[in-house]
């Protein structure tokens, strides 16, 4: 009984916490620039700002798990494109075909790195003819959570 009141606690405090959404999409193409990182540091810097791709989107979600110190983390990024034209599909098919960093800022502006030139992304792209939309994505297994972005 105790149990589920817990439980039930947990569930209305989570739900009643309000994270900040995401507002844009940036990809960085490596080796395209050189990107200042230390592992365990929670911060990165790229000194270019302008060497950023903004990645248009109509829905994204990032979610990044970490079960225990030492562990590695379990990150999974998906966004939908609406924008299905060809020059659309062309840039984005160019962008994706390297590894890169992916930038993610919030509206708490708030703005965060996954990946690093260590240990970068590989955007899955997907064309869905039936919907007319593009799918991005990835999952995979890092050494270390998503950065915050330094400005220089």
């Amino acid at each position: 009984m105790l149990s589920d009141f817990l439980f039930s606690f947990l569930i209305m405090t989570n739900s009643a916490d309000k994270h900040a959404q995401i507002c844009n999409l940036f990809w960085l193409p490596l080796p395209l620039i050189d990107v200042k990182t230390f592992p365990s540091v929670s911060s990165i810097s790229v000194p270019d700002a302008t060497a950023w791709e903004k990645i248009g989107f109509s829905t994204a979600e990032f979610s990044e798990n970490k079960q225990e110190s030492g562990a590695p983390v379990e990150q999974e990024f998906s966004a939908t494109a609406t924008d299905t034209s060809d020059k659309s599909f062309n840039r984005l098919l160019y962008l994706f075909s390297v590894y890169g960093l992916l930038r993610i800022d919030y509206t708490n502006n708030e703005r965060r790195v996954v990946g690093t030139e260590d240990f970068p992304i590989y955007m899955s792209f997907r064309r869905n003819e039936k919907t007319a939309v593009f799918t991005l994505s990835f999952k995979r297994t890092s050494p270390e959570l998503s950065k915050i972005l330094l400005t220089c």
